[in-house]
């Protein structure tokens, strides 16, 4: 009889939450293999909390010992339930700039409870700290049991608006009107502009008053988070300014004048008359005129001045010559049609008093204006004018000129001219007169105005040089000719198509002039043409190979078109073919009906067959026509010749068995008969040597036996 085994059984931790893992059993004595685990929520000697469920459950140990004996052992595991947690911010949105807040809405409260997430510390949540964007925020209670439970929220970090502020302009006059401000971005209901003359969105500079004043721009966005920008405006004052005319009376012929009774300087000047910073009554009418004078300071600012200038009327004054149109060569006339009296006379031709000459020849031919100036008691004067034209001498100009021997040259005094005579060599009432002849000519001209002059010109004849080229020609391709025009003093040469020698070489078809030019410029042209004639075509093959053993013989052929003569190297004429019979260089010349020829040329080097013989073993000299005879192969009467002209040396002998010569023949084909001194040989075998050497230069030594068949 066996005792029971002491069992003992207590948990290690009788506690567990219910979202614990599984854990592996233990505390029961004695352990080891004989010991297993029992109760709800244990499998395979683990206990999982939440397949056993919230509450007290009994786990029971029993051991087997080796005698098969065995005790139970029980314990209580308390499995608790997770606390119910619930988290919800009460305010979920945050401007980035705002201060630290406390976290709440974390359930249950309490000691048990904490917020964990970016930007929370102690229990604060900084959103500068976690920046702008959505943040996770984490609450985790933990009760008695030290069981607990995890709820997240979202809080929004949302980033302050990117406001900017720049006025669009930041200087204002102050008598400007109210603008209504801008600038400020993003713009829209949520922008707010504030400042010293700021109301309802617009700025009065004058309620301002001048000097710098500070604006605000405040935005906020959907979000409710704001920002603020400032710009500064400056109001300025407007420019001090002091303006009154010098001279407030003038003539409106006067010379405009600068007016300079005003200050600061750097204003505009306006009104009738005013051109930049004169008055020129010219501009306007008689009458009074308001001149303002108004100042823009660098500010931009402005301010104004008004004085009044009278302009007076000019007097009436006429004056008319009698004859406005002179000669430059004329007697002077008299100037009598003038009003008022008491002026003075300008122009050309005029010494300034009234009732002097014009006289054109003080002056120049031209159209020349004279005027008559008068001045009344208010100090202004007036002018009238008339033109007197003074009309220039005809203006011919002859050259000398020098002409070479059979040309000539036009003397021409121009176009224009109203009249023409030519005297002398020239004849004739026309612009220009053709001059061959060698001499003076003579000219008398007058223009449109009657006026007459004379020139003359000498005209130098000149001899020209004499180029001969000779009658058309022809030569052949490949030939040269050299064309002389046969001048024999230094001269300048200038060829077409191209050249500038005295003589040129040509070789192609061509029309080729020559224009010789001598040292005085006269010249001379002469022309040929030659025309190139191809040489004659015609073909002979290529080089080509021939054995010359006094048999072979080779025929060369010519191709070609139309009537040629034809030599050959031959010592042949005519012939479109020649047979050699060694080898060399063959030439064949062919000349055309215009003269041109032409060589052709073909190589015919050595190249003899290496002839070889084949040798049959049998022979029957029975009558039969069939191996009568025992001698090569494939050699008859249609190519022994052929053969033998290849064949340098033969030497053939036959021997019976025991070594006695039947028979021998040299520089032969070989042939046999199977007789001996006449007579027939037995039937037997026989040995034969064949020794030989052909044209292509190979010797061979051929062997056997031949079998005798009688």
């Amino acid at each position: 009889v066996n005792d029971i085994p002491v069992v003992t059984f207590t948990l290690p931790d009788d506690q567990m939450c219910i979202d614990e893992a599984a854990v592996v059993l233990s505390g029961g004595l004695p352990a080891g293999a004989g010991g297993v685990y029992t109760g709800l929520g244990v499998a395979a000697g683990s206990f999982t909390p939440a397949t056993a469920g919230a509450g007290p459950h009994t786990l029971t140990y029993t051991y087997t010992d080796g005698n098969g004996c065995d005790d139970v052992k029980t314990d209580v595991m308390t499995v608790n339930d997770i606390p119910v947690v619930t988290f919800t911010l009460p305010d979920d949105q945050m401007c980035i700039d705002e201060a630290a807040v406390v976290l709440s809405g974390g359930l249950p409260a309490g000691a048990g409870g904490v917020y964990t997430g970016f930007g929370v510390a102690a229990g604060s949540f900084t959103p500068a700290t976690a920046g702008a964007g959505p943040h996770t925020l984490t609450y985790t209670y933990t009760d008695g049991n030290g069981c607990d439970d995890v709820k997240t929220d979202v809080m929004t970090v949302n980033a302050i608006p990117v406001v900017t502020f720049t006025l669009p302009d930041d200087a204002m006059c102050i008598d400007e009107a109210a603008v209504v401000l801008s600038g400020g971005l993003p713009a829209g209901a949520g922008g707010v502009y504030t400042g010293l003359g700021v109301s309802a969105g617009s700025f009065t500079p004058a309620t301002a008053g001048a000097g710098p004043h500070t604006f605000t721009y405040t935005y906020t966005d959907g979000n409710g988070c704001d920002d603020v920008k400032t710009a500064v405006m400056i109001v300025n004052a407007l420019p001090v300014i002091a303006f009154s005319l010098a001279d407030d009376q003038m003539c409106i012929n006067e010379d405009a004048q600068e007016i300079v009774t005003y200050t600061p300087a750097g204003g505009v000047l306006s009104g009738g008359g005013v051109v930049g910073t004169k008055y020129d009554p010219s501009t306007t009418v008689v009458g009074v005129h308001p001149i303002k004078y108004k100042v823009i300071d660098v500010n931009g600012c402005a301010d104004s001045l008004i004085d009044n200038m009278t302009v007076n009327a000019q007097p009436v004054v006429t004056f008319a010559l009698a004859d406005k149109r002179m000669c430059i060569d004329e007697a002077p006339q008299a100037i009598t049609l003038v009003s008022p009296l008491g002026g003075f006379f300008t122009g050309e031709g005029t010494t300034g008093v009234k009732g002097i000459d014009y006289d054109p020849a003080t002056t120049t031919a031209d159209v020349h204006t004279i005027k008559y100036f008068y001045t009344d008691g208010n100090g202004c004067t007036n002018q009238a004018q008339d033109n007197m034209t003074v009309d220039p001498l005809p203006v011919v100009v002859l050259a000398d000129d020098t002409i070479c021997d059979k040309s000539s040259t036009a003397f021409d005094v121009g176009a224009g001219f109203k009249t023409y005579q030519w005297s002398q060599h020239g004849v004739g009432q026309s612009q220009s007169t053709i001059a061959t002849v060698a001499g003076q000519y003579f000219i008398t001209v007058s223009n449109q105005f009657d006026c007459v002059i004379s020139d003359s010109a000498i005209l130098v004849v000149n001899p020209i040089p004499n180029p001969e080229l000779g009658a058309d020609t022809a030569m052949c391709a490949g030939d040269i000719i050299e064309l002389n025009p046969g001048t024999s003093h230094a001269l300048i040469y200038q060829w077409t198509p191209a050249g500038n020698q005295a003589t040129l070489s040509v070789s192609t078809t061509g029309e080729y002039k020559v224009k010789v030019i001598d040292n005085i410029g006269c010249f001379n042209t002469d022309s040929i043409f030659v025309q190139k004639q191809e040489l004659p075509v015609a073909t002979m093959g290529n080089d080509t190979t021939m054995c010359d053993n006094g048999y072979d013989h080779l025929t060369l052929r010519l191709q070609y078109s139309g009537n040629k003569e034809l030599l050959w190297s031959t010592n042949d004429k005519n012939v479109d073919s020649v047979v050699v019979g060694e080898t060399g260089a063959y030439w064949v010349q062919i000349t055309d009906s215009n003269s041109c020829f032409v060589k052709k040329t073909i190589d015919v080097s050595r190249l003899c067959p290496d002839y070889k013989f084949k040798w049959p073993n049998v022979m029957t000299p029975n009558g039969d026509g069939k191996n009568d005879e025992f001698h090569p192969y494939a050699i008859d009467d249609s190519n022994f010749q052929q053969v033998m002209a290849n064949m340098e040396k033969i030497n053939f002998v036959v021997f019976d068995r025991w070594g006695v010569k039947v028979f021998q023949s040299e520089k032969v084909i070989p042939r046999w008969d199977g007789k001996f001194n006449g007579g027939d040989l037995p039937a037997g075998t026989y040995f034969w040597i064949v020794r030989y050497s052909n044209s292509a230069g190979n010797s061979y030594e051929d062997t056997g036996y031949l079998t005798l068949i009688r």
